[in-house]
């Protein structure tokens, strides 16, 4: 419930072998300069709520290395800064992490790397991912209802390795100035959205890999390029290019079949006053909708 401050560890801050680490709603926890700050390698249910700072690790963060399952409520505010590896790391298929709080986390690899495991991101969460040397996140199987912030990685925006990311009708992703891909969807996985993605300054593609599925009300607004065999556009999807104008191209043809296609138009010039999709093939919009708008008047 107290102030408790870790410096200057040669291995782990806190290391859970067996027992429950609990981190009350009034506690402020600050682990710094150590290899790993919290460890954990056993099965219980551990509950990270009040402030928590994580600084200067030559390894990881917060490791999951069991079955055990981590939830961080709505009131907790989690710090993770200069670490060598990933501030959040999960390697064990029944891992589990359940964020619901604030969580800000930098100068890393991965901002949040679940190797293996799952991860939940509920309606509550505020997660900023931001200056991290790989990819903002990787994930094995994950869902996000929350608000998620992906800024300046060396890799990807998120990579989903293996299984299937689905973010929820609630859920908003905005990813700018990646090196590479905003989203890649690896190893002929799925990406499912029903909520919000928003992209730009992708390296290379917007979308890239396996399937991306946007779903009923799901939005991807975006500029730049998506691989037309990745994306997929299911009935009553909307599609926006750029950020208010800007333009989208995808590399080959696309199917748009009763989906809603958004285009704003302030003047006559491509991609800086209306925006504009282009594609390499044939393009169909049967039953598709045009949403226009805009303050131009020929």
């Amino acid at each position: 419930d107290g102030k408790v401050t870790l410096s200057g560890l040669e291995e782990r801050g806190i290391r859970m072998q067996n027992g429950t680490l609990n981190v009350n709603s009034s506690a402020d926890l600050r682990i710094e300069d150590a290899g790993t700050a919290i460890l954990l390698r056993n099965t219980f249910t551990h509950t990270f709520d009040g402030t928590i700072s994580i600084i200067l690790m030559s390894l990881d963060g917060i490791a999951l290395e069991a079955a055990v399952q981590i939830d961080i409520p709505a009131s907790a505010m989690i710090d993770i800064d200069t670490i060598q590896f990933d501030p959040i790391y999960l390697d064990d298929v029944g891992a589990i992490i359940n964020i619901n709080g604030t969580l800000d986390l930098a100068e890393a690899d991965d901002g949040i790397d679940v190797e293996d495991g799952t991860m939940n991101v509920g309606a509550t969460a505020n997660i900023n991912i931001h200056d991290v040397t790989d990819n903002g996140i990787e994930v094995m199987t994950g869902t996000n209802s929350g608000t998620i912030t992906i800024s300046n990685t060396g890799d990807d925006g998120i990579n989903t390795a293996s299984g299937t990311f689905t973010n929820n009708a609630s859920g908003t992703i905005t990813i700018s100035n990646v090196a590479d891909r905003c989203i890649d969807v690896e190893n002929s996985e799925d990406f499912n959205n029903s909520g919000t993605i928003i992209a730009s300054e992708c390296g290379n593609f917007v979308i890239e890999g396996g399937t991306f599925n946007n779903l009923a009300n799901g939005l991807v607004q975006a500029d730049g390029s998506i691989e037309s065999s990745a994306y997929v556009a299911a009935a009553n999807s909307i599609l926006a290019p750029g950020q208010s104008p800007g333009c989208l191209e995808f590399d080959s043809g696309e199917d748009f079949s009763n989906s809603t296609i958004r285009i704003e138009i302030e003047g006559t010039t491509p991609c800086a006053e209306y925006d504009q999709i282009m594609l390499a093939d044939v393009f169909t919009l049967t039953d598709a909708t045009l949403e226009l708008s805009g303050s131009y008047v020929p």
